[in-house]
């Protein structure tokens, strides 16, 4: 790595650590002063837990650990600590007496939501370091972080070689108010991560370690598989440039591509093996959370009639939609169809970008978690800073800092945040 690099990399470390002190530190800081008191009504009524956070017993104690598993980070750790379900433990578990709140090991049949990497690699560190299972998923989400900055550098890198605004594109990135998700316990910090390397990879040819990282990322969500359509699409680009080294080197190239999609299969066989079907998420998440794929046109309407027509009578902030989550929709488009008529942008970029929003837009009739998948969208904020001004650039960030407080605030809360 060239000095320059060296140096880059240190300032971005720097942001990193100052982003994970803001989160970490201030937001532990408040809580335990009082400051930001859990809201008991939404922390029981409407989320799913593991355990109980102590806060619930005694306003005065707080648990660093448990402060952070917040939401869908339950179901995360929940799956590190006792596996998913086989059908006996599903039927049996429905039969168990309710608790006073909503379990995860009640409900354990939605644990097939979330997929599996993120989860097995808390366990791993869980039981290797012998401590339980949401401090791990402090350590491996602080280890993906760090992936992720040699990640984004590396990608920077090859991308971007002779552009100067790295470190306005990484702030971005890490302070966009959803990007807060970055510091829980959630896959989506080791989906960015992968899925840099799966870009850097591609762009330099080293195709095996792209497959490798593919297939990881295959495993870390749902929609990883679908990087498979920027990365054909850069092989069919440059497929006349590969012949020169031979067809081998062609058919070599198209494979590991291909190998991608396999990623799916442990978890498509963790499905069959436990539950008797392969297609065990999309009736999880069709029966447990209301979305359907195949009901793309309904999607669509439902979403334009709410979100679009009725955006003067949705709330600032809720749960299936809101001000925001429109606001977040439309910026996002926006950005993305000006990325289509901006040739000297790199078009797999756009077409990754792309991809993100309209499966989150076409997956289901809600939009309760759309700008927080929004934030893996990394090409987005990384065009936003080469194609904007200094004087843009630094007031986005000021916007994105005082969300990205509101966020923290209503995460330490325990309120929704999409």
């Amino acid at each position: 790595m060239e000095r320059f690099s060296v140096y880059r990399l240190s300032l971005l470390f720097l942001i990193f650590l100052a982003i994970k002190i803001l989160t970490w530190a201030f937001g532990y800081g408040m809580a335990t002063q009082g400051y930001w008191e859990l809201n008991k009504k939404s922390y029981l009524l409407e989320f799913h837990h593991l355990e109980l956070d102590p806060r619930i017993y005694n306003q005065g104690k707080v648990d660093f650990y448990s402060l952070w598993r917040y939401a869908d980070a339950e179901w995360y750790v929940s799956i590190a600590k006792t596996g998913y379900p086989k059908h006996k433990d599903i039927i049996q578990a429905s039969q168990n007496k309710a608790a006073n709140y909503r379990s995860t090991e009640k409900d354990v049949v939605q644990k097939y939501a979330f997929f599996p990497l993120f989860p097995a690699i808390v366990n791993v560190l869980s039981r290797t370091l012998d401590i339980n299972e949401s401090s791990a998923a402090f350590y491996v989400n602080l280890l993906s972080g760090i992936v992720a900055v040699f990640a984004f550098l590396f990608f920077f890198d090859q991308y971007f070689p002779d552009d100067t605004p790295i470190l306005e594109a990484f702030t971005l990135l890490f302070i966009f108010p959803f990007s807060l998700f970055y510091s829980l316990y959630y896959a989506e910090i080791l989906f960015l991560a992968l899925s840099l390397l799966v870009f850097a990879f591609c762009k330099i040819h080293r195709y095996g370690l792209m497959c490798i990282a593919g297939i990881l990322l295959c495993l870390t969500r749902p929609y990883g598989f679908l990087i498979i359509i920027p990365i054909l699409y850069v092989l069919i680009r440059d497929t006349s440039r590969l012949r020169q080294k031979g067809w081998p080197y062609v058919l070599y190239a198209y494979t590991c591509s291909s190998i991608i999609l396999l990623g799916v299969l442990p978890y498509l066989a963790l499905c069959w093996k436990n539950t008797g079907r392969w297609d065990y998420y999309s009736r999880v998440v069709q029966f447990g959370w209301g979305g359907e794929l195949t009901s793309v046109f309904h999607n669509l309407i439902q979403k334009f009639r709410i979100a679009l027509l009725g955006f003067n009578e949705l709330p600032v902030h809720g749960y299936n939609y809101s001000k925001i989550e429109t606001i977040v929709l439309l910026f996002f488009a926006a950005v993305i169809i000006w990325m289509w008529f901006k040739r000297d942008f790199p078009r797999e970029l756009t077409i990754w970008s792309t991809v993100i929003w309209a499966v989150v837009v076409a997956a289901g009739p809600r939009m309760s978690s759309f700008s927080r998948n929004m934030c893996i969208s990394f090409p987005v904020f990384i065009f936003w800073a080469l194609h904007t001004t200094r004087w843009v650039r630094l007031t986005t960030i000021i916007v994105f800092s005082i969300g990205y407080l509101i966020a923290l605030k209503t995460v330490i809360q325990y309120e929704w945040l999409g």
